[in-house]
């Protein structure tokens, strides 16, 4: 009968003839490995042995677990061992010789590609249940292959358009760190899937989880994440990547320097209160920073805000603050910008916060390993708001940062946010909270204070907040930070009141 449904037909005798040369020990019976082997080329065969087998071994454990996909994802977990969420070539090959099936390369890549739908050389979750389903992922390889070669070319198109648009913003004045920023905000170091699907998506981009994988491959490093080198390498030119990370690590150098006007003079030999091009290489070259004429004129670039060709010293404290590249520009709405950009917005419909200076006091010894601090802010039912992570020097010494930040905050009419604002001004609850976030070197974050600033005094005085000083505390009311800033938003409460 299968035979003949296959459009073969044949006669009792040659069916016979067929089953004695198929068959096993036990005659008139053909199992599936005496038909793998009366078929298929000998390698394969015992590779379909194995995965018959290695079916068998998840579906017994997940057994053992008590079944579902909780027991499944603990299988899974027996080969992915170093929680990135994905089976690699090499974990894969550990874990099964740790149940005593060792392979040869051409055995294991021929094992892998059954499990390996999307063919990128790892095994996800999802691939490792359809294979314990009974998938086989090397069934139609080539159609996928067709797919994935579409799906890489979209991809390259959607890398081409964030470069480009990574570019201009460097061009107008935001940094490297800061786009990369974007995608990390967090400040963990490093960017996975996830954060780079939502970075992508807040620029407007209309990506697919097939894009995003595809993507993080090109950009990322060995371990799958995105670090800042990567970053740089991806959407830099080479020049520019190489001295944005000589420029991170001077910048680190400075940060642990407590006296920048003894670091600057350093390169100002001649002591006329510039340095000069050729001061710069000279002090470089002395700190063992060996560049070519082109990767110097890009850092020189990025000290030098006004663009006269000599670094002044207050664009080299700007720059161990981190904003030499902000500072020609200080009314900048850091990061990028979204991919169509804002639509137009009418009178009464922004609060805008500008972020001034920020006093830091004497931080304490449990806070010494900081290297960079932020400020984030929102109203009632808006969302949060932050400024770029500057550098700070040894924090347990008072110090002063220039911030030069400033954020527009858009509530049109007839929003729900609107509503809610206007819900908070009548409740007397219309307070620009506000928090000071310290960033350790391992990346993670601390809350160091906290403030609030009451937008009815706007409202009641009838005029805009200036230069206001706000001084912000920790949880045990010690005072860490004074901060200056200005909000401009009597429009909107003029309405909203009304």
């Amino acid at each position: 009968e299968g035979l003949a449904q296959l459009g073969l037909r044949v006669s009792k005798d040659e069916a016979k003839e067929l089953i004695r040369r198929f068959a096993g020990r036990r005659k008139n019976t053909i199992n599936y490995r005496h038909f793998l082997r009366a078929l298929v080329p000998g390698d394969q065969v015992f590779v379909e042995e194995v995965a018959e087998k290695l079916r068998e071994m998840i579906r017994q454990r997940m057994t053992h677990h008590g079944g579902g996909k909780g027991a499944a994802r603990r299988v899974f977990k027996h080969f992915e061992q170093d929680s990135r969420g994905q089976i690699t070539r090499d974990a894969f090959r550990k874990g099964l010789h740790a149940l005593k099936l060792d392979l040869t390369d051409s055995e294991m890549r021929m094992l892998l590609d059954k499990f390996d739908l999307d063919g990128n050389g790892r095994i996800s979750f999802e691939e490792f249940v359809a294979f314990q389903g009974g998938a086989d992922a090397s069934a139609g390889r080539e159609a996928r292959m067709s797919n994935l070669r579409k799906v890489d070319a979209e991809a390259d198109d959607i890398g081409y358009q964030l470069k480009s648009l990574i570019r201009k913003a460097h061009r107008e004045g935001v940094n490297y760190r800061q786009s990369f920023e974007h995608f990390d905000p967090h400040y963990a170091g490093s960017i996975d899937v996830g954060d780079f699907e939502r970075g992508l998506r807040r620029l407007g981009f209309d990506v697919r989880p097939e894009h995003v994988r595809a993507l993080q491959d090109k950009f990322a490093g060995r371990d799958g994440r995105i670090r800042y080198r990567d970053f740089l390498r991806a959407v830099a030119p080479a020049e520019e990547a190489t001295a944005e990370q000589i420029a991170e690590k001077f910048r680190r150098m400075l940060a642990r320097v407590g006296n920048l006007r003894k670091a600057f003079k350093h390169f100002d030999r001649n002591r006329a209160g510039n340095i000069t091009r050729k001061g710069f290489k000279h002090g470089l070259e002395s700190l063992n920073f060996d560049l070519s004429d082109s990767e110097l004129r890009v850092l020189m670039d990025i000290f030098d805000a006004d663009g006269d060709g000599e670094i002044s010293f207050d664009e080299f404290v700007n720059f161990a603050s981190n904003l030499s590249d902000s500072s020609a520009n200080p009314a900048r709405d850091g990061g990028l910008q979204v991919g169509a950009g804002d639509a137009q917005v009418g009178p009464g419909e922004a609060i805008t916060i500008g972020l001034h200076k920020l006093k830091l006091a004497k931080l304490g010894s449990s806070s010494s390993s900081l290297e960079r601090v932020f400020v984030q802010f929102n109203l009632p039912e808006l969302e949060h708001h932050r400024s770029p992570a500057l550098a700070i020097g040894d924090a347990r010494k008072r110090q002063s940062i220039k911030l030069d930040f400033s954020k527009k905050m858009v509530v049109r009419r007839g929003s729900k946010e609107r509503k809610q604002l206007a819900a908070a001004l009548r409740s007397n609850k219309c307070r620009l909270n506000v928090e000071l976030v310290g960033v350790k070197s391992s990346g993670r974050t601390k809350v160091l204070a906290r403030a609030a600033l009451d937008l009815q005094d706007a409202l009641e005085d009838m005029e805009e907040l200036e230069d206001e000083e706000l001084s912000m505390y920790d949880e045990d009311d010690q005072l860490v930070a004074r901060l200056s800033l200005s909000v401009t938003a009597l429009d909107v409460l003029q309405a909203l009141r009304r």
